[in-house]
This record gives C-alpha cells, sequence and structure tokens, in this order.
C-alpha cells in the first residue's frame, strides 16, 4: 500500500469515527466530495514532510484519532472543508425535523437542542424547536424561539410567518397580521403568508384586505380555481357588508 492511500484511508477512518460517529454521517452524504478532500489533505500532508499533526477538532471520550489528522494548517481555502459545527448541527438538526414530521416533538426538540449547544446562532433549529412547541400547545415557548430565529436573521420570512400562526392560535390577530405583513414584505412570493391572511381578514370581516391578499395569490398563481373561487366569494361578502 502506497504512503499516500495509507493516509487518505486514515485520514477517511478518522473523519467517520469522529464525534461520536457524526462524521460517518455526514461522509455517506457525500463520499466523492469528501474523498476528494480527503486527497488533497494527504497530498498536503506528504509535502510538509511532518509525520504527526495535531487535531483541529475536539476528541470525543470514546474515541481518539490515531494518525491525528488536521483540517487547518494543511488546508488551502478550495479544499471544500465543511466545518465540524455546521456538518454536526445540521445532522442533529435533520433528525430533529424527521421526529418533527412523526409527531414526536418531545424527541424531536432534544435533538435542536443538540444542534444548538454545537452551534448556538443555527436559526433552523430555533425555527424547528418553535413549530414543535407550537403544535403542542405550548405558546410562549414558541414565540420564543422563533424570536431568537428572528434575532439572528431579522429577515427570515419564514420564522416571521411561524410567528404569526402562533400569534393567530393565541387570538392575538393583531400581532398575527403584523408578523404576516413582515413575512411578505420580505418575501411577496410567500403564497402560504398571502392565504394565512387572507383567511384570517376574512374571519375578522376585513372583506377588502381580503380581496387584497388573494389578488396577491392570483398573480402568483392565475390558473388556481380555489383562490378564484374565494375572490368572487368575497367580492360578494363585501358587497353585502355595505
Amino acid at each position: 500500500m502506497s504512503e499516500k492511500k495509507r493516509i487518505i484511508d486514515q485520514l477517511k477512518n478518522d473523519f467517520k469515527k469522529a464525534h461520536g460517529g457524526l462524521g460517518g454521517l455526514e461522509y455517506s452524504s457525500s463520499p466523492m466530495k469528501y474523498n476528494k478532500m480527503f486527497e488533497k489533505q494527504a497530498d498536503m500532508i506528504l509535502q510538509s514532510q511532518q509525520p504527526k499533526i495535531q487535531p483541529t477538532y475536539p476528541s470525543t471520550p470514546s474515541y481518539t484519532p490515531s494518525y491525528k489528522p488536521s483540517y487547518t494548517t494543511y488546508r488551502p481555502s478550495t479544499t471544500g472543508h465543511i466545518p465540524y459545527e455546521d456538518w454536526a448541527s445540521k445532522a442533529c438538526n435533520s433528525e430533529g425535523q424527521k421526529l418533527q414530521e412523526e409527531g414526536k416533538y418531545n424527541e424531536a426538540i432534544k435533538k435542536f437542542q443538540e444542534a444548538l449547544k454545537i452551534k448556538p446562532n443555527y436559526s433552523s433549529a430555533y425555527i424547528g424547536m418553535g413549530i414543535c412547541f407550537k403544535e403542542s400547545n405550548v405558546y410562549n415557548k414558541a414565540i420564543e424561539n422563533f424570536r431568537k430565529a428572528i434575532e439572528l436573521h431579522p429577515n427570515h420570512s419564514k420564522a416571521w410567518k411561524c410567528m404569526g400562526n402562533v400569534y393567530e392560535k393565541m387570538e392575538n390577530y393583531r400581532k398575527a397580521i403584523e408578523s404576516y405583513e413582515k413575512a411578505v414584505q420580505i418575501n411577496s412570493g410567500y403564497r402560504e403568508v398571502w392565504k394565512d391572511m387572507g383567511v384570517l381578514y376574512q374571519k375578522l370581516g376585513g372583506y377588502q384586505n381580503a380581496i387584497y391578499c388573494y389578488k396577491q395569490l392570483k398573480k402568483l398563481n392565475p390558473q388556481d380555481k380555489d383562490v378564484r373561487r374565494t375572490l368572487k366569494k368575497l367580492k360578494n361578502l363585501k358587497k353585502t357588508q355595505k
């Protein structure tokens, strides 16, 4: 076995085993990309002529790398290396989203919390937790998490949309509409928000505003028959309101 192949195999094994096995999940998601990365790192290690290199990722209690590769000292910006906090937090967040879709909200929240321990500024994990709390009817916790996501990314239209949904459930309609309006200011093509806002205005008897929302939906999808029917209904309701 050549020295280069030995180094590549060791880099690959160490990467897969690191961080309690989460490296294996990341490697399996894109093996070709990581094989190219390991090949470049092996070339740089051979060129450096340094037999031992210190690791830049934290060791776990159950695993200590045998070769100790470095992903910083011998890595130029073109290697495509993904920092540990990015891929590990993404792995936890993905598990949380899957559990959330299965309705296992408590388990999902734990996964989102794990993601945030690795990467505290991960807005997607805050949104995931907020949705879990919303579905569990813990509205104050849901609002708290959506606000944290917005603090990190003020123009996160999904966070504003989700917060509007919670305020609507809490019957705080003014704040719900403010949140929806903020979401469509950021993303004018956000169909779900236009519909949520239109339905809420209709519920409150604000037919003119509801008509405006459904007109935006019609612009986004002129062939939507349900939108056209609702628009016609709203116009009739507005006439009787007078």
